[in-house]
């Protein structure tokens, strides 16, 4: 028989749904058993396959006729479709096929199972005597064919796509349910006999053979979710411990934790509509106490070691964003039940290229080699397992990190300039939690390496350049060391964050002018082989003229002044002990005015000035305690300019009627950007709204403070008829898009689709900025998903073919950054895209649409088949017809591209890689 003729005799034999079926079922089966066999012209005992012997029921049992038909009928099939193309099969006919398997499973498998199996169903059936024993033989005679015909390429496409859920309850069942001892006791007419005992036991052992067939053919991701779905509340208990047995085999097993990892979350319910971070965290922690659970036992540390192999995967951003939560997740689970495991197990690997960046002897790098992504991947797992801003659990204490306090301000420091923003604020979370429990030791290290034997310092024989958004190692030819001004200078910027570490930075440095011995002492060491440690002449210069100028520049900070006119009493106490150390000691009298210590006099004199003279009234009365030791050093120095700032001083202590009315007020940046905006000259107002966007990129505090207001100025000028003052406005509310995502989207998304005020450039531009919004959302962007689909799939229906070709564009980086889990909305994006190949005349426009075809098929990977399951084929036949025929040549390749794609997809679903645990061993010879 040709196959065609084999499907309509399925399809006569399965024309109705039996499962739903409401009249006589035993009626049903009859007749169209009779017309199959009238079609086929055959007696109906051939239909009984010697695989189906064993269970042969002989009584007049319609059920057991349907199946040994069924069964003939199929390996016909697929024994005809062996030796022929399988894409021959139209899409109809792949329904028939898949509707006849249907029935066969749920009259055969999922009817003769326990009620409190999962895959039961309830059917209406003839009943005979024999009840118990009748079903188990249907149930192992449709499992075992079941798991004959997989040998049959198409055939086995459909049963592990659609039906492996029920195979594995069937096998489970047979394998692992307990049976009845022998007796001669009749429970429902059946009385369990020796030999049939003995009987179902080795049909045990046999379909053990088949359970490990059938593992090694499924999907793994799609065989570990399946046998998770076999345990329901009502699952017997020798289900649950076969289950459980199962599983735990899986995750010891190598690859073990990645497969359960993605079998949890990427086939769990809903999880392709939403690949919500948050929403995967409850399934990550179920998995961390599975891991977990194996702790104390010789599992476990092959479990460490399969979790730290996981990180190592970098192929996909997605991926190993999931597998850092996961390792993070256990480290701070492992911590807390046993610290030196920890220590030892996990929480070394994160340290390791730290490690590299102290010490000369753990590795020798190559100039200008690229560290980029180790460093990503060693700084997010710190920042997750310290910081944990987005995970839900206890951090690890900070004083962990204390060892590697260097590397991280070094690489502040060169960071702060670059582009590489993430990067910048990961570290600055870092060294602000760890400073804010800290004391004042940490500023000794950060600036004068004055650090403790816990602290190491970063090597000296390599420096970090940041290029772009890479990081590079450089390899000078003698050694170097930050400039201490510039130390100085970031430490400045990165205290300015936390108002209490800004005033305890300013104290610190006033400390260290009384201090000289231990901050300003020159040292000399005759060991040459130790002069790069050494504090030099130059050094101490430099040292100096840092806090000198960082105090002054302190002092003048309306910070630092509000914070001393609230608290003024210890300021003025360390300033007279200062001034009186200054009036003991002669330095005043000195007509050395270039020395370091005459320089340390003006430098007291003029904080002293700066805070006197923004003082408030009620504050001034205790800066007249120190009215006559200034008065003193007026009269006693010689230098001109330090008389004059000292005269200044004591005329404000003398004075009780001074007027601080008088002081200029000086404007904000803020408020110069805002007064500039309601200028009537144009490129004045486009200045304005360019300086609040880069206030809002630096996360300015005041421009936050009143970001309700900078906002609605943006939503204002939105409806200027510039496009310089409109784009500026867009730029200015996509820099907010993180403060308010929900209005930011919404905005981007109704300017981008209204067709009738904007010129195509500019739309263009208005797509490019809310893809750029999309992916700075990061993990936010799912929960806007449908908005930004949908806003794409309207322009892509535009009438101009760029804004169509854009739209496209458009939409394939947002299905990227939605890492493809698109759910029910993946078929609308395929039919707008498909329909767009076959019927729009533009090209740019249908080589976009096939660059998304592509992109699809890329990202879905071996997912492709549940989704797009409906319309492969006809994907399939279309990019085929534009390698073949098209001529455009872009088309073509782009088309190549995708076939490429969607073959390799195929292959890895149906023949899954088998994964080799190769291991070498390597002897160093002495």
């Amino acid at each position: 028989m040709s196959y065609e003729a084999i499907i309509d005799h399925l399809k006569v034999l399965n024309s109705q749904n039996l499962s739903e079926y409401p009249g006589d079922l035993n009626e049903l089966l009859t007749k169209n058993i009779e017309s199959t066999i009238t079609q086929v012209q055959l007696n109906d005992t051939i239909f009984i396959l010697p695989d189906l012997k064993p269970y042969e029921i002989n009584d007049n049992f319609i059920i057991w006729k349907y199946i040994c038909f069924n069964s003939y009928l199929f390996k016909e099939l697929g024994e005809t479709l062996k030796d022929v193309d399988t894409n021959l099969l139209s899409v109809h006919q792949n329904k028939l096929l898949q509707k006849s398997f249907d029935n066969y499973i749920n009259l055969g498998i999922c009817a003769n199972l326990l009620p409190n199996m999962s895959a039961y169903r309830k059917i209406s059936i003839p009943r005979n005597e024999n009840l118990i024993i009748n079903q188990y033989k249907m149930l192992a005679a449709t499992t075992s064919f079941l798991i004959y015909l997989l040998k049959y390429p198409k055939l086995r496409l459909i049963i592990l796509s659609s039906f492996s859920k029920p195979l594995l309850n069937a096998l489970y069942q047979i394998i692992y349910c307990p049976l009845k001892k022998p007796s001669t006791e009749s429970t429902c007419n059946f009385v369990m006999s020796e030999e049939i005992y003995n009987w179902l036991l080795e049909d045990k052992e046999k379909f053990k053979k088949s359970f490990d067939y059938l593992v090694h053919l499924l999907n793994k991701k799609i065989y570990v979710h399946n046998t998770m779905m076999l345990i329901t509340p009502k699952s017997p208990k020798w289900l649950k411990s076969s289950v459980s047995q199962t599983l735990d085999n899986i995750l010891v097993a190598p690859q073990g934790v990645e497969s359960t990892l993605w079998a949890m979350l990427e086939y769990k319910v809903d999880s392709f509509e939403t690949n919500d971070r948050t929403k995967n965290w409850e399934t990550l922690e179920i998995l961390t106490k599975l891991i977990l659970n194996f702790y104390n036992k010789p599992e476990f540390d092959g479990l460490c070691n399969q979790l730290i192999n996981l990180l190592n995967k970098r192929d996909n951003n997605k991926k190993i964003t999931t597998f850092e939560d996961l390792y993070c997740l256990c480290v701070k689970q492992l911590y807390l039940i046993d610290k030196e495991v920890c220590k030892k197990k996990l929480l070394c690997n994160i340290f390791d290229q730290l490690n590299h960046l102290c010490y000369e002897n753990t590795k020798k790098f190559v100039d200008n080699e690229d560290i980029t992504g180790d460093i990503e991947h060693n700084f997010r797992l710190i920042y997750n397992c310290f910081i944990g801003k987005s995970l839900q659990t206890t951090d690890l204490p900070i004083i962990l990190i204390k060892k590697y306090l260097n590397v991280f301000f070094n690489f502040y420091i060169i960071s702060l300039d670059s582009p590489h923003g993430l990067l910048k604020n990961q570290l600055e979370d870092i060294l602000l939690k760890y400073m804010k429990n800290s004391d004042s030791e940490i500023f000794d290290n950060f600036l004068f390496d004055l650090q403790p034997n816990e602290i190491a310092l970063m090597r000296r024989d390599i420096f970090i350049e940041i290029r772009g958004k890479s990081v590079f190692v450089k390899v000078p030819q003698s050694k170097i060391k930050i400039n201490i001004g510039r130390k100085g200078d970031v430490l400045i910027k990165l205290c300015r964050k936390n108002e209490d570490l800004y005033i305890s930075l300013f104290l610190y440095y006033m400390r260290t002018l009384k201090d000289t011995e231990k901050y300003f002492k020159l040292t000399t060491n005759l060991d040459l082989l130790k002069l790069e440690d050494e504090v030099t002449l130059d050094e101490v210069t430099e040292r100096k003229l840092m806090v000198f100028q960082n105090l002054s520049a302190l002092a003048e900070d309306v910070l630092i002044q509000e914070h001393i006119n609230e608290n003024p009493k210890t300021i003025i106490d360390f300033l007279k002990d200062s001034l009186t150390n200054i009036l003991t000691s002669n330095i005043h009298k000195s007509l050395d005015f270039d020395s370091d210590d005459f320089q340390n006099v003006f430098t007291t004199v003029m904080i002293l000035q700066a805070l006197v003279m923004n003082s408030t009234k009620e504050n001034l009365k205790y800066y007249k305690t120190l009215s006559e030791i200034v008065h003193t050093l007026f009269c006693e120095t010689l230098n001109i300019e330090l008389k004059q700032l000292l005269k200044t001083i004591d005329n404000i202590l003398c004075n009780d009627d001074f007027k601080q009315k008088s002081k200029k007020v000086v404007k904000s940046e803020v408020d110069k950007a805002l007064d500039d905006i309601t200028d009537p000259l144009l490129p004045v107002r486009g200045h304005g709204l360019l300086v609040l966007s880069k206030l809002i990129e630096k996360r300015d505090k005041e421009i936050m403070e009143r970001k309700n207001y900078v906002l609605n100025v943006f939503q204002q000028n939105l409806k200027d008829e510039d496009s310089f003052i409109y784009l500026t406005s867009i730029g200015g509310l996509a820099a907010m898009a993180d403060v308010f995502p929900d209005i930011i989207i919404k905005i981007l998304t109704e300017e981008y689709s209204d067709f009738s005020k904007k010129e195509n450039e500019i739309r263009m531009k208005l797509g490019e900025i809310l893809v750029r919004v999309t992916k700075n959302l990061g993990e936010m962007a799912p929960k806007y998903k449908s908005v930004l689909l949908n806003t794409f799939l309207v322009g892509t229906k535009d009438e101009d073919h760029l804004i169509r070709a854009s739209s496209l564009s458009n939409l394939g980086e947002i299905c990227k950054v939605l890492g493809y889990k698109l759910g029910s909305i993946v078929t609308e994006v395929l039919v707008c895209v498909h329909s767009i190949i076959t019927t729009d005349k533009a090209v740019e426009a249908r080589r976009a649409a096939v660059t998304v075809i592509r992109q699809l098929l890329a990202g879905l990977e071996v997912e492709m088949v549940v989704f797009l399951k409906d319309h492969i084929l006809e994907i399939y036949k279309t990019l085929k017809n534009i390698y073949n025929n098209d001529k455009d040549d872009i088309m073509r390749l782009q088309a190549q591209l995708a076939l490429e794609e969607l073959n390799e997809n195929m292959k890895d679903f149906v023949f899954p890689k088998p994964t080799l645990n190769i291991e070498k061993k390597l002897v160093v010879l002495n």
